[in-house]
C-alpha cells in the first residue's frame, strides 16, 4: 500500500465517522480533502479503477444533494475502499 492509499483510506474511515456522528461539518470538510486527495492521485490509477470510481463518485454527489449522508459514508466505506484495494 502505497502512502498517498494510506492517507486516503485514512480520510475516508475519518469522513465516514464524521458522518455517522452527524458532524455535518467536519464531514463536509473531509469530503472535500478526500475529492482532493482522489484528484492528485487519479494520474496513479488504472484507467479501469477510475472507471469503476467515477459512477461512485456520481452516486456519492447525488446522495449529498438529497442530503442521505448516510448512503454517502456507506459508498465511501464499501465501495469506494473496495475498488481501492482491488
Amino acid at each position: 500500500m502505497t502512502l498517498e492509499q494510506s492517507e486516503i483510506f485514512s480520510l475516508i474511515d475519518t469522513s465516514v465517522r464524521y458522518i455517522r456522528q452527524g458532524q455535518q461539518g467536519f464531514s463536509s470538510m473531509s469530503l472535500i480533502r478526500i475529492t482532493g486527495e482522489f484528484s492528485r492521485m487519479s494520474n496513479s490509477l488504472s484507467q479501469e479503477k477510475l472507471k469503476e470510481l467515477s459512477p461512485l463518485f456520481d452516486i456519492i454527489q447525488d446522495a449529498q444533494q438529497r442530503q442521505d449522508m448516510m448512503y454517502v459514508a456507506d459508498i465511501l466505506e464499501y465501495e469506494v475502499v473496495r475498488v481501492l484495494r482491488s
